[in-house]
């Protein structure tokens, strides 16, 4: 069970994979996935988070490598650490079983600038991350029970980014399994628990910052013949027990190797806020075509356990703790102020956001549990009550997004060019999202030269 040499299987895996081997639609995936995390990157570094952390990095001196979003150069880590910050900064990059991207595309754009890299090795690099990274964490996925005191995501996510940043600098697999070892021994705590206590956010959230550095770092170690744990995921003291878990599932990490693809069920965000909220959003949004805007006297959102249980209390005091409070991201959809355009500074403090906020109560439906459980649904009920007591509802057991998988690019792009074009102009923007779907014609360093204002 736990001597399964699965540090030694990825590794492998990872070293032989080449651009020519991906399917076609896996390597257009991988492109959108680089396009929503760019366009994550451009927004998130607007924040007020974003600003302070930019500027602690840079008195570390300039650097030469470029970040999406902003003018200011940093040295290869900080460019890793601040991208993967960014990335995430809006909570409206992708999702599935964290958030993949943040922590694979702008460490791959940072050390790709580094690498001279061509756009194939860059996709490649790419679809190596996500797949790795979803891999072990499903393998280390603790249980339900025990995740409701340890639950993390950047702990694990640390292997898109070395696997990322090993694939870019060509790493033998010998070398991939010191790079992972390295990173293991070095990877962050899973914080989530405490991160979301008692509604007070962090605005490091879930750490993705340290897991990109330490990634890079440890990629780069690995070239330099530095040696790391050479089979961190396996046995009984392996990485899954070192990250909290309570159980180790090694098959989820290496089956179907080159023949399923996890990339394929990324989902991509339509609102800029955790993905447990947004069937909620989508079930305002039915309730409005039906009732209208009219004056609502209170809203009922029934909902899976999670929901009233981490996701209301005091109202939130930044856009970090807005991501994550039902009640306040309610009653933007209701005002029409939707979290699908980003978050904004003046709403929180905005009076008929706030007096609707109170108005939205959540209740725990334990009918719901199971579908969250165990078929990876969202479901809740809506009930919007009037002034005049008519009661108008809606039920929703997943984000629109997710089903309307047809309409995926449509998303992406509309996203795209919504967080791109204020910043860098349509024309920049029209550019780097033809390069991007080219990207096989170009290099890192061309992509990246335009995202920079």
């Amino acid at each position: 069970y736990f001597m399964t040499k699965t540090t030694e299987r990825l590794a492998r895996w990872v070293s032989s994979l080449r651009y020519e081997s991906l399917p076609s639609e896996v390597i257009g995936k991988a492109k959108l996935c680089l396009a929503d995390s760019i366009s994550c990157m451009v927004g998130g570094a607007d924040l007020v988070p974003s600003k302070t952390l930019l500027k602690v990095l840079c008195r570390s001196g300039q650097g030469s490598v470029a970040v999406p979003g902003v003018s200011a150069r940093l040295g290869l880590l900080d460019a890793a650490y601040y991208g993967a910050q960014t990335a995430n900064a809006l909570d409206f990059d992708d999702d599935l079983i964290g958030h993949p991207g943040a922590t694979v595309v702008p460490i791959a754009l940072a050390v790709g600038q580094v690498a001279g890299a061509n756009g194939a090795d860059l996709v490649t690099a790419i679809v190596a991350g996500y797949e790795v990274s979803m891999r072990i964490g499903e393998s280390c996925m603790p249980t339900y029970e025990r995740s409701q005191n340890v639950k993390g995501y950047s702990t694990w996510q640390t292997f898109g980014s070395v696997v990322s940043a090993a694939k870019l600098l060509s790493l033998s697999d010998v070398l991939i399994e010191n790079a992972m070892g390295l990173a293991g021994a070095q990877a962050p705590v899973p914080n989530v628990r405490k991160f979301m206590d008692r509604g007070a956010c962090g605005w490091l959230k879930n750490a993705y910052g340290i897991a990109g550095e330490i990634g890079v770092l440890s990629a780069h170690l690995a070239a330099e013949s530095y040696a790391g744990n050479r089979n961190i995921f396996d046995g009984p003291n392996g990485f899954w027990i070192m990250s909290g878990s309570d159980q180790f599932r090694p098959q989820l990490a290496v089956n179907g190797l080159g023949a399923i693809w996890k990339i394929d069920d990324v989902n991509f965000k339509e609102y800029a806020c955790c993905y447990y909220l947004q069937s909620a959003l989508d079930a305002i949004d039915l309730l409005k075509n039906r009732q209208g805007t009219s004056d609502v006297e209170r809203i009922e959102i029934r909902a899976f356990l999670e929901l009233p249980l981490h996701f209301c209390g005091p109202l939130p005091n930044s856009i970090v703790e807005a991501q994550f409070h039902a009640p306040y991201l309610v009653a933007l959809q209701w005002l029409g102020r939707s979290p699908a355009q980003g978050l904004r500074e003046e709403d929180l403090t905005d009076p008929t956001v706030l007096a609707l906020a109170r108005k939205v109560a959540l209740r725990h439906d334990p009918a719901m549990d199971r579908s969250f459980r165990e078929c990876d649904l969202y479901p809740v009920r809506v009930i919007a009550t009037d002034k005049f007591g008519a009661s108008s509802e809606a039920f929703v057991e997943r984000p629109r997004a997710a089903e309307q998988s047809s309409q995926t690019q449509e998303l992406v792009e509309r996203k795209f060019f919504s967080i791109v074009s204020p910043k860098l102009g349509e024309k920049a923007t029209t550019h780097a999202w033809n390069m991007i779907h080219e990207i096989e014609k170009h290099s890192v360093d061309e992509l990246v030269r335009i995202l920079v204002p």
